[in-house]
């Protein structure tokens, strides 16, 4: 019975540490994105400055 119980914990760890992956990927995709996009950005603003 505890040993249920302990297999039980574990799995629910692994599935935690899944889950925290996941999220971390997913955080480190959206931050990538949006230095990708304000660097774009910057080089609009300086394309524009620099045309006037």
């Amino acid at each position: 019975m505890i040993r249920k119980y302990l297999n039980q914990i574990e799995e629910s760890f692994e599935k935690q540490e899944r889950i925290n992956n996941a999220q971390s990927n997913f955080n480190e995709s959206v931050t990538t994105n949006f230095i990708r996009h304000e660097d774009a950005l910057k080089i609009i603003v300086n394309y524009i400055r620099d045309a006037k």
